[in-house]
């Protein structure tokens, strides 16, 4: 008879008719007791499986009884057990879609990982003519010494066109979109 029982800071484990600390049963398995913390409660392992299985075994997990390990989700790729995050960016695929495959249709980390989607495409680039040249926005906002990410945002956000956000002034000053906005309505019903 196999048994598991957590209480307060102690693990108590039954197994092959003897109950033990889980501290006394890595010893005895030649474990580190985080290491086989982990095999139970956060790879899942079979209580067989955890004690019987040699160190080495675990050669290609990542140390247990790392800072945040438990919260990690892991799913199995190519015979390589990985955290869900790395195996989606190692096949391009779309964390935030596996993630919210888990949370909201409770999927398992390897059935939500299988599901994922492709990531979005990335943003167009914006274009502008400078000195007769078509050119990225970016671009332009370098050689003129413009800081891109407030004249992206004129241009996404506000709706001006690239060459009025590259010409008019850029106040140093926060809130900037917020108040061009409101003086465009004003502009406008005037």
């Amino acid at each position: 008879m196999t048994e598991i029982e957590r209480g307060g800071y102690s693990v108590m484990i039954t197994f092959a008719g003897e109950r033990r600390r889980l501290s006394a049963w890595a010893k005895l398995a030649g474990l580190e007791p985080c290491s086989l913390y982990a095999r139970l409660f956060t790879f899942g392992w079979s209580l067989e499986d955890a004690l019987l299985l040699p160190k080495d075994y675990a050669k290609r997990f990542p140390r247990a009884g790392t800072k945040r390990h438990s919260a990690i989700r892991w799913v199995e790729h190519e015979g390589e057990l990985l955290p869900l995050k790395t195996a989606c960016r190692r096949v391009g695929r779309s964390y935030q879609s596996a993630s919210k495959l888990l949370r909201e249709e409770g999927l398992s980390p390897q059935e939500a990982f299988e599901q994922a989607g492709r990531p979005r495409k990335p943003a167009k680039k914006v274009f502008v003519t400078f000195n007769g040249k078509r050119v990225p926005l970016a671009e332009a906002c370098e050689a003129l010494g413009l800081p891109f990410k407030g004249i992206r945002r004129r241009v996404v956000l506000c709706g001006w066109p690239p060459e009025r956000a590259i010409a008019e002034p850029f106040p140093n000053d926060r809130g900037l979109a917020r108040r061009l906005q409101k003086k465009q309505a004003k502009e406008a019903a005037a």
